[in-house]
């Protein structure tokens, strides 16, 4: 039995990004997608956002498509590391957050991740993945609260 969860185990953590779009399949939105869209909009190629630059020209694009993938997939933070050139979840963590904390105090960030976000969701069947990835998220919220609520 051991053997067999370490099989299991060993194939999640040597999958290439490849496999991940496919489990996204075709109606939904992909990190590929995102990340082709956030290079366009820059300026840049798709290839600076994965790599090891910290150069702000290429880091607030990849932090802008993290926050973009975090927000309108339903993966992981881990998940989402792996498409970004196998960066670790904290990096991602980070990127979401500091792109939030951006999108509240800067207008021109707001405005940058408004345009990304509805030219992203205007991809055919992008709209109905929006409100199903929101129900998801909203329904692992209701089970935490019910989880405390049993605790007490």
């Amino acid at each position: 039995m051991r053997r067999k969860n370490v099989t299991s185990i060993n194939k999640l953590l040597h999958r290439d990004d490849t496999q991940e779009d496919e489990i996204i399949g075709s109606r939904k939105i992909s990190i590929a997608e995102i990340k082709k869209h956030v290079a366009e909009y820059h300026g840049i190629r798709e290839e600076l956002m994965v790599g090891k630059s910290r150069h702000i020209e290429y880091l607030l694009p990849r932090q802008i498509a993290m926050y973009l993938a975090r927000q309108l997939t339903g993966l992981s933070l881990p998940q989402i590391g792996r498409f970004f050139g196998g960066r670790d979840h904290t990096t991602v963590m980070h990127a979401v957050s500091k792109i939030s904390r951006l999108v509240a105090e800067n207008s021109h960030i707001k405005t940058k991740v408004g345009d990304l976000t509805e030219i992203i969701l205007s991809l055919p069947g992008s709209r109905l993945i929006k409100i199903e990835n929101e129900l998801a998220n909203m329904n692992i919220k209701l089970e935490r609260i019910a989880k405390v609520l049993e605790s007490r």
